[in-house]
């Protein structure tokens, strides 16, 4: 008995809508069609491209964020409670979006007001024409918990950048962060000792140590406090001398 070897039939390839419009598009050429048709074609193409730069975007965010895990809080302010720090951040979402070539560029616009920055990001995928535009607007009067100055508007500037780009990583990308319950009441909460502490180390003259070193001393409520501006104000003076 002889051996036959069946034939499979070759499967038939999708279609694209892209692949039907530049079809169209060669049949046009081929009959010496108008230029309207031909810049209605072209025009149809552009929006396609469009379309599918967009869904290939949508579909890559959400991959991301279903591969991203809980990022643990890494840092410790003493008698606060954790949070996550923005080199943990980083580390758990720069493999993943180098996975799917997702790539953040950050820049700034004219927000209309002297005391208002306009933070952007535009984020796309390597080698598409497609970007999506976030915003997100930052106060730079550099004003502490009391309303008084705490940083020079540089510093205040500078300050919102490095925040604004952890915030808007955050909602991007929508991060999940590890919920602890270890928290301490006593002093000042979490979310007003930092942005004083971030003030003084952050400071870029003696000067404007001093006077972060001084609105931080005047919110503290624990002796503990207290030690630990005056730590980071001698600290930052000798880090610039």
């Amino acid at each position: 008995m002889e051996n036959t070897q069946l034939e499979l039939a070759p499967q038939p390839q999708e279609i694209t809508p892209m692949a039907m419009i530049q079809d169209a598009l060669q049949s046009a050429i081929g009959k010496g069609e108008g230029l309207e048709v031909y810049d209605r074609l072209l025009e149809r193409m552009e929006r396609q491209r469009e379309y599918d730069d967009r869904q290939a975007y949508n579909s890559a965010l959400q991959r991301i964020q279903a591969k991203l895990k809980v990022i643990v809080k890494d840092a410790t302010i003493p008698g606060k409670g954790k949070y996550a720090s923005s080199k943990a951040v980083d580390k758990a979402i720069v493999e993943v979006c180098n996975e799917e070539h997702f790539i953040f560029s950050f820049d700034t616009e004219d927000s209309g007001s002297a005391e208002m920055l306009k933070l952007v990001c535009d984020c796309s995928i390597d080698g598409s024409a497609y970007n999506r535009r976030y915003t997100l607007p930052l106060p730079i009067d550099g004003a502490g918990p009391k309303g008084g100055g705490v940083m020079t508007k540089i510093d205040a500037t500078c300050a919102a950048v490095t925040k604004g780009k952890r915030y808007l990583k955050n909602m991007i990308l929508n991060l999940r962060i590890e919920e602890t319950d270890d928290e301490v009441a006593a002093g000042l909460p979490i979310e007003v000792y930092a942005p004083l502490m971030e003030a003084i180390e952050g400071a870029t003259t003696m000067a404007g140590v001093t006077t972060a070193y001084i609105h931080a001393l005047k919110a503290a409520k624990t002796e503990t406090e207290k030690k630990d501006f005056e730590n980071a104000a001698n600290a930052r003076k000798a880090a610039l001398r």
